[in-house]
C-alpha cells in the first residue's frame, strides 16, 4: 500500500499550454513504475461566466439549499426521491466559486443541468463571485451546457489525476 498523493496542474493559455499538459501528462505515465502510479488523469478545459450573457433559467422544480460546509447547491429531485440533477460549487475563493453538475443519465438531454447550473450561478452571483465551470476537453455535451447559460472558453487547461507511490 502506498501513499496517494492528489495532483491538480493548472497551464495557461492558448496551444503552448495545451502542448505542455500534455508532454507533462505523458511524462508522469513514462514515470518509473516501480515507485509510482499515475490513475485516474484527465484534462479538463476552464470556463468562467460572462456575467453580461448569463441569462437565468427559472424552473420550479429547482431546490436551492447549502451543503454542509455552507456552500451553495441545487438539485431537482426524481420521482422515486433521489436527484435527478443536482449542481452547486465545489470551492468558493475570494474571488472565484467552481461549479459542478451532476445528472442522471436517464434524464439527460432535458435541460435539467442547464437549469441547476443556473441557480447555482445566481447563487455565487449574490456572493459577488465569478463561477467557473471545468469540464473534460472531450465532453463536447458539457461545454455545450456551459455555453448556452453565458460560459466562455477562458483557454486555460487543468490536468488532474492522482499518483500513488509504492
Amino acid at each position: 500500500a502506498g501513499l496517494g498523493t492528489e495532483c491538480n496542474v493548472l497551464l495557461g493559455r492558448g496551444d503552448a499550454a495545451w502542448a505542455m499538459l500534455r508532454t507533462l501528462r505523458d511524462a508522469l505515465r513514462r514515470m518509473d513504475p516501480a515507485w509510482c502510479d499515475l490513475h485516474g488523469e484527465a484534462v479538463n478545459r476552464i470556463y468562467t461566466l460572462s456575467v453580461a450573457d448569463f441569462k437565468p433559467v427559472p424552473n420550479i422544480l429547482v431546490r436551492a439549499s447549502r451543503t454542509p460546509d455552507g456552500l451553495p447547491r441545487a438539485s431537482i429531485a426524481a420521482r422515486d426521491g433521489t436527484n435527478a440533477a443536482e449542481g452547486g460549487a465545489s470551492w468558493v475563493s475570494s474571488r472565484y466559486a467552481e461549479l459542478y453538475v451532476q445528472v442522471a443519465a436517464a434524464v439527460r438531454r432535458r435541460g435539467l443541468g442547464k437549469s441547476v447550473i443556473s441557480a447555482a450561478c445566481s447563487a455565487v452571483l449574490e456572493r459577488s463571485r465569478i463561477p467557473l465551470y471545468v469540464t473534460a476537453v472531450d465532453n463536447t455535451a458539457s461545454q455545450r451546457l456551459a455555453e448556452r447559460l453565458g460560459f466562455v472558453d477562458s483557454g486555460t487547461f487543468e490536468l488532474t489525476g492522482a499518483l500513488t507511490r509504492r
